[in-house]
């Protein structure tokens, strides 16, 4: 594996941890799952968040045109690889109630996609 591959899986790794941190933490909040309303704002708030997060690989990795996409969407991979074992075998990591860690699944998927738009956006 290219050294850079591996860079970017552990960072994919990381990344993934602290979202899966964040949305435990998020369930007594009750924001998560709670209606459309709170499910928006938690949306947007995944928005701005991963926005900000491809901006800070793309700075510090430098990284430009389609290198972004490739990076990000390794990264992304690998959250997503984890999520699932996660969610198959271990789905109180993200909360304890059913309907909180299905609507924690649906960000964790959008984010993902929304992550991947964002770094193509910005490599194109």
């Amino acid at each position: 594996m290219e050294t850079r591959t591996g860079h970017w899986v552990g960072l994919g790794a990381v990344f993934w941890l602290v979202a899966a941190v964040l949305l435990r933490l998020a369930e007594p909040l009750g924001v998560i799952g709670a209606g459309v309303a709170p499910q928006a704002l938690a949306l947007a708030v995944v928005a701005g968040s991963l926005a900000v997060t491809v901006i800070l690989v793309q700075a510090l990795l430098r990284l430009r045109g389609a290198r972004l996409f490739e990076a990000v969407s390794v990264m992304t991979m690998t959250a997503l690889l984890l999520d699932g074992l996660a969610f198959s075998f271990a789905p109180g990591l993200y909360g304890n109630g059913e309907g909180h860690r299905l609507a924690a699944s649906a960000l964790v998927l959008w984010g993902g996609g929304f992550g991947m738009l964002v770094a193509w956006w910005r490599g194109r």
